[in-house]
């Protein structure tokens, strides 16, 4: 069985009702949910979240689908917001240890410290 967390990166802002990402996202999850190979997991940006939960979930997952439109070309801000925190929260917790680096060598194995390794990552972005 795979391990699927499946990310709504989109949040309310302005007159953006989101309609279209949540479709994706809904589409994704229902693909997913019928089949007996896959567990699912999910997380709604615009809906509140606890850190430690989210942690948790990347640990668990064995693939990670990100859905997210782009405003002001990059991600909206309260799911770079959900990053910034859940990352942070995952040093020594489970998601990273160090950013690699050798102290006699500090060139060298730069980005290595992640402890998340065989993930699988997908990305379905929205531009409009």
């Amino acid at each position: 069985m795979k391990n699927i967390l499946i990310i709504n990166g989109w949040h309310s802002f302005s007159d953006s009702k989101g309609l279209f990402n949540k479709s994706l996202f809904n589409i994704t999850k229902n693909f997913f949910i019928r089949l007996d190979y896959y567990s699912v997991k999910e997380t709604h940006i615009d809906k509140r979240y606890k850190i430690k939960e989210e942690v948790s979930k990347y640990i668990w997952a064995d693939i990670i689908i990100y859905h997210t439109p782009v405003w002001w070309f990059s991600i909206p801000f309260k799911f770079k917001k959900y990053f910034d925190e859940i990352l942070a929260a995952g040093y020594h917790n489970g998601i990273w240890m160090s950013d690699g680096r050798n102290p006699e060598n500090p060139e060298m194995n730069y980005g290595t410290g992640g402890l998340l390794h065989g993930k699988k990552y997908i990305l379905i972005s929205i531009i409009l």
